[in-house]
């Protein structure tokens, strides 16, 4: 029981690194004109993970703060400092806005249908009749 206590804290520790989340960066990188590139081979020399840019010359790499960059066959280089999780990189790519309210005629006349119960007891061609039989009361 004392060699269970004792590789307690081992577990913990163990646990408390497991919740590390990989870190990107993003960026917009440049070819030799100043111009963006698309198909540009950006490499992180420290872990040798590399991405392609798209066609507005952004990319997004897997890369811890102080890893060095590379594009253009070496050309060009950059020191990462300010990574964030992939979630909040995308999150900052799209626009954020409000709905909008739906203004048009089919729609509002689509919700405002009143709408009939073809098996309800009112639209039915039967009446109800009190008092039929005399013993019924």
């Amino acid at each position: 029981m004392k060699n269970l206590y004792c590789l307690l804290p081992l577990f913990a520790v163990n646990c408390l690194f497991a919740q590390n989340s990989q870190q990107y960066y993003s960026g917009i990188f440049l070819n030799e004109k100043e111009k963006p590139q698309n198909f540009l081979k950006v490499l992180n020399k420290n872990s040798g993970v590399y991405e392609l840019t798209d066609e507005k010359g952004f990319a997004i790499i897997a890369a811890k703060n102080y890893d060095t960059l590379v594009w253009n066959n070496g050309k060009n280089k950059a020191v990462v400092y300010g990574t964030s999780e992939l979630k909040t990189i995308l999150e900052s790519q799209i626009e954020k806005r409000s709905v909008q309210n739906i203004q048009n005629n089919t729609y509002d006349s689509l919700i405002s249908k009143e709408r009939k119960d073809e098996f309800s007891v009112e639209n039915s061609g039967q009446s109800l009749r009190t008092n039929l039989f005399d013993y019924y009361s």
